[in-house]
């Protein structure tokens, strides 16, 4: 067995009386009011800095030792020491991350706002850096966009319709669909295999069936929703060859519901695609229909 120390840094730094980009950071001792700036509404600028920020001293930083069954830790400021036993650096890397990521969660769900830790290195107890494949908490991702003008200018022409003329139904599927690609872009923020990626991913998934079935109904709620599907002049098998199959992924894979087990990696990547495409054919139907009854047609 060999002794490894891995080295974290945490944060948010706000949290350990350390600079946090533009947040003001005080201490609790520091007790009366806190100011903001004041604001020159004519002009748009800061006219004055409100309070300052006032970060630990010396003396007051955080120091402390803590120590598991496998694991003992020290935390200076915002830096966090954890030394293991292990017969390789990979098993080491591989174990002490899983227990610092729960440890990480604890600690958010104690102040209602996520946490995080950086993996920086990971030594042998000689001081010798060691090689690991440790999970990275993002990863840049090959990304592109194909353009064409003048199919933007015409989509561009038809979203002015739909924005005047949306009625309650659209605007809900709309507001939906806009929370789904945050969701997605969030995703793509994060590492492509972890299971935060996944779950984002199935979240956005569902806020698109969401949308889709804010339009056409959910036969879990709304006993007309073929009825729908046909008022709106949508192919006869729409429901069962492109609604269905994704109202059985909402279900079998539980995406509304809690669940003991993580999702696995990359697994909403095709659903989510699927989920727009068949949503934007629904909205387009809808935004129709609302066009003949604008003309009496």
């Amino acid at each position: 067995m060999q002794r490894y120390r891995l080295l974290f840094r945490l944060g948010p730094p706000a949290y350990f009386g350390l600079p946090d980009g533009e947040k003001l950071v005080v201490p609790v001792e520091a007790g009366g009011t806190i100011r903001s700036p004041v604001l020159d509404t004519r002009t748009g600028h800061k006219v004055s800095h409100g309070s300052l920020p006032r970060y630990r001293t010396p003396e007051s930083a955080l120091s402390q030792n803590l120590k598991t069954d496998d694991f003992e830790m020290k935390l200076s400021d915002n830096f966090l020491e954890v030394w293991t036993d292990s017969s390789a650096p990979q098993e080491a890397t591989d174990r002490t991350l899983a227990y610092v990521d729960l440890f990480i969660q604890s600690l958010s769900a104690m102040y209602g706002e996520r946490f995080f830790a950086s993996l920086m290195a990971v030594d042998d107890d000689q001081g010798n850096p060691q090689s690991v494949a440790a999970i990275p908490r993002t990863v840049p991702f090959f990304t592109a966009t194909i353009y064409n003008t003048q199919e933007l200018s015409e989509r561009i022409a038809i979203a002015a319709n739909w924005a005047r003329k949306a009625d309650p139904v659209a605007q809900k599927a709309l507001f939906y669909f806009e929370h789904a690609c945050l969701l997605e872009e969030f995703s793509a923020t994060l590492t492509l295999s972890s299971p935060h990626a996944s779950f984002s991913r199935a979240l956005a998934f569902l806020q698109l069936f969401k949308a889709l079935t804010s339009i056409i109904g959910d036969p879990s709620t709304d006993r007309d929703y073929q009825g729908r599907c046909r008022k709106l002049g949508l192919q006869k098998d729409f429901w069962d060859a492109k609604a269905k199959p994704l109202y059985e992924i909402r279900n079998e894979q539980d995406v509304a519901h809690y669940s003991h087990l993580l999702p696995q990696p990359g697994l909403f990547l095709g659903h989510y695609r699927q989920a727009v495409a068949v949503f934007r054919e629904a909205l387009e139907a809808h935004m129709a229909k609302l066009s003949r009854n604008e003309t009496g047609g």
